[in-house]
C-alpha cells in the first residue's frame, strides 16, 4: 500500500517541482519537531538516503505532505472557544486563522461562529466540537472535508439568493455587539422626530435585511464556484453541493441531522437541492438519498437511518439560528475581505502557492480524493463505534455518570436566555447619550451602537446604497 501510495503521490508532483508554498522555507528540516535521537541515528539516515536517491521529486512530495492550507476565521466567539493544532492548546477570539485538520471546540456555555474562506459559516453550541480536515480548490469548485465530533453544530453553505425581509428581531442575539462593528443593526439616534419614526420606509429590523441582499449582490459578482462538502459524522457521512445541515452528535450513542430548505433559511427563492448519506460497516457502500427539511436518526451500530418526528428541543434551538442577519452581514463582509482570489479561475497555479499558500487540484484529483474519502471514512469510523462503545460504558460505570440526552436544553439555554432578555420590547434600540464619553465613536463602537440622527433618510439611503456610511475603508483591503 505504501509503495501504491508514493506512485500516485508521485505522478501529482511532476507539475508542481520546486514549487515553494506560502510559509514554507528552502530547508525541509524540521528544527522544532525533530527527535535528536532519531536525526544521530544511521540506519534511518541510510534508509531516508535511500529513498531520496531512487525518487527524483522527494522534495516536492514531501512539501506537499507538510503542507497545511487556510480554511477560514473566526467570526465571533461568545465565552470560552479552543483550537487543538498539532499538540498545542490556543485560545480562538475574532479574526483567529483556522488551518487544516485544526480541532475547533467550545467549553460549557460558549457559543462560536467560524467563516469559511468559500464562504460557509459554521455554528458550535456549548461543548461542541468539528474538525475542518481540508479544503481543496479547482477551477470550477471548491471542496471542503470536514468531521463533526460532537455536540450541537449548524453548518450553513453560502446561497446565491437574496433574504425575505423579516419583521421580527434577530434570535442570536448573544453575539451582540458584533465584533464587525458595520454588521450590528442600526440605532436610532434619541433625536429622531415622531413623523421620522412613524411614517419611515422600514424600521431597524427590515434595514438590515436590505443591507444583507445588497452586500450579497456585490459579492455574487466574483462568486463564480459552487462548494461541495463532505460531512463525517459518527455514525453516517453526508456529501452534498452548497448544504445547509444541523445536527446532534454523541459518543457511540445516536447522531440526528437535519438539511434546511431554502424555505427555512428564509432565502427569496427556492432550489433544488440533493444529498446522499453513507452509513457504517466496512463493505457498505451503498449511497442514500436524503430529504430537506426532515429530521433523520441514525441508532448505533450504525446500520440503518430513520426520519423522526422533531422535539421541542430541536424546535427551540432551530428559532435560534432562524433570523441571523448581522451574521449574514459578517460573513459578506468578510468574504468580500478575504476570499476573492479563491473564485479567480484565471489564478496560476504557482501564484496560488506562493503568494496565498494552496496547492490547486483538477477534477479529477478531486473525484479521486473524494472516493477514496468515502471508503476511508466509513471504515474507519466503524472501527472507531467498536471502541468508543466499550470505552463509554467502562467510564459511565466507573464513575457512576449520568449521560443527557443527546439533544438537551445545554445547547440553546443561554441564547434563549439572551433572546428573551432583550425583547421585543428592545427591538428598536435608541441613542441617548448622557455623558460626553458616550457620544466619542470608540464608545459607540465598544457597545455596537451604529447610529445617524435621521433614522428614515439613513435608512432609504442604506437601501438604495447597501451599504452602512460608517468608515467600511477597512473591508475593502
Amino acid at each position: 500500500m505504501k509503495a501504491i501510495f508514493l506512485i500516485l503521490i508521485s505522478f501529482l508532483c511532476f507539475a508542481e517541482v520546486e514549487t515553494l508554498y506560502k510559509g514554507q522555507t528552502m530547508s525541509l528540516i524540521d528544527w522544532k519537531g525533530m527527535d535528536a535521537q532519531d536525526w544521530l541515528n544511521l540506519g534511518k539516515w541510510k534508509d531516508k538516503t535511500k529513498f531520496k536517491d531512487s525518487f527524483k521529486y522527494w522534495k516536492s512530495l514531501e512539501r506537499i505532505q507538510r503542507l497545511k492550507e487556510p480554511v477560514g476565521r473566526v467570526l465571533d466567539c461568545f465565552g470560552d472557544c479552543r483550537l487543538y493544532r498539532d499538540s498545542s492548546e490556543h485560545r480562538i477570539q475574532h479574526m483567529s486563522e483556522i488551518m487544516e485538520a485544526d480541532e475547533i471546540l467550545t467549553s460549557s456555555n460558549s457559543y462560536l461562529w467560524v467563516f469559511l474562506y468559500d464562504g460557509t459559516i459554521v455554528r458550535l453550541s456549548p461543548s461542541s466540537s468539528v474538525t475542518i480536515k481540508e479544503i481543496n480548490i479547482t477551477d470550477t469548485k471548491i471542496f471542503l472535508h470536514a468531521r463533526l465530533n460532537i455536540g450541537n453544530i449548524l453548518w450553513l453553505s453560502r446561497h446565491m439568493q437574496k433574504f425575505e425581509k423579516q419583521k421580527m428581531r434577530e434570535t442570536d442575539t448573544i453575539f451582540f455587539p458584533m465584533a464587525i462593528h458595520e454588521a450590528n443593526p442600526l440605532t436610532r439616534d434619541g433625536n429622531i422626530s415622531m413623523d421620522d419614526y412613524l411614517f419611515g420606509d422600514e424600521d431597524v429590523i427590515t434595514d438590515q435585511y436590505t443591507r444583507v441582499n445588497n452586500f450579497i449582490n456585490e459579492n455574487n459578482k466574483f462568486v463564480s464556484k459552487p462548494t461541495e462538502a463532505l460531512l463525517v459524522m459518527p455514525g453516517a457521512t453526508v456529501f452534498g453541493e452548497n448544504i445547509s445541515m444541523e445536527a446532534y452528535l454523541s459518543i457511540a450513542r445516536e447522531n440526528f441531522f437535519k438539511l434546511r430548505t431554502d424555505n427555512a433559511l428564509l432565502l427569496s427563492e427556492e432550489k433544488e437541492h440533493s444529498a446522499v448519506v453513507n452509513l457504517r460497516g466496512h463493505v457498505n457502500k451503498e449511497m442514500t438519498d436524503l430529504s430537506y427539511g426532515s429530521w433523520y436518526k441514525v441508532a448505533m451500530p450504525a446500520r440503518k437511518i430513520e426520519q423522526v418526528e422533531p422535539d421541542g428541543m430541536m424546535n427551540i434551538n432551530e428559532l435560534i439560528t432562524k433570523r441571523i442577519p448581522s451574521i449574514y452581514y459578517s460573513r459578506e463582509a468578510m468574504l468580500k475581505k478575504y476570499s476573492q482570489f479563491l473564485f479567480d479561475k484565471k489564478m496560476s497555479r504557482e501564484l496560488l502557492a506562493v503568494k496565498y499558500g494552496y496547492r490547486k487540484w483538477t477534477n479529477k484529483e478531486v473525484e479521486l480524493r473524494k472516493k477514496f474519502l468515502w471508503d476511508f471514512s466509513r471504515r474507519l469510523e466503524t472501527s472507531n463505534i467498536a471502541v468508543a462503545e466499550r470505552y463509554r460504558d467502562d467510564i459511565l460505570k466507573k464513575y457512576n455518570i449520568v449521560e443527557k440526552p443527546v439533544v438537551n436544553n445545554d445547547f440553546f439555554k443561554l441564547a434563549l436566555a439572551k433572546y428573551l432578555e432583550r425583547g421585543e420590547v428592545d427591538r428598536e434600540r435608541f441613542y441617548n447619550p448622557k455623558l460626553n464619553s458616550e457620544k466619542k465613536e470608540l464608545w459607540k463602537r465598544l457597545h455596537g451602537i451604529r447610529s445617524k440622527a435621521k433614522a428614515s433618510a439613513r435608512i432609504r439611503e442604506s437601501a438604495q446604497e447597501g451599504t452602512s456610511r460608517l468608515d467600511e475603508s477597512s473591508l475593502k483591503n
